[in-house]
């Protein structure tokens, strides 16, 4: 089943897209939260968020369908 994210990329904060590229290029938690200067569990709850508002099944479909809609690069 296709779902419809295109929409669904204007409601990520700044703060979620950065989190998005950041999965996107391999970090880990621990290493975006570092980067970020924020814990891991709220990394964990900016990655739950962006999965629900793209409508996604995980981290990896998120980042795939944003590199695909440009969300990120």
């Amino acid at each position: 089943m296709m779902t419809n994210i295109s929409e669904s990329n204007k409601k990520l904060t700044d703060r979620e897209i950065q989190v998005l590229t950041h999965i996107s290029n391999g970090f880990e938690d621990r290493d975006i939260a570092f980067v970020m200067g924020i814990s891991v569990h709220t990394v964990r709850a900016f990655a739950h968020k962006i999965i629900k508002k793209m409508a996604a099944k995980n981290r990896v479909h998120a980042a795939c369908s944003a590199l695909r809609l440009s969300i990120i690069n």
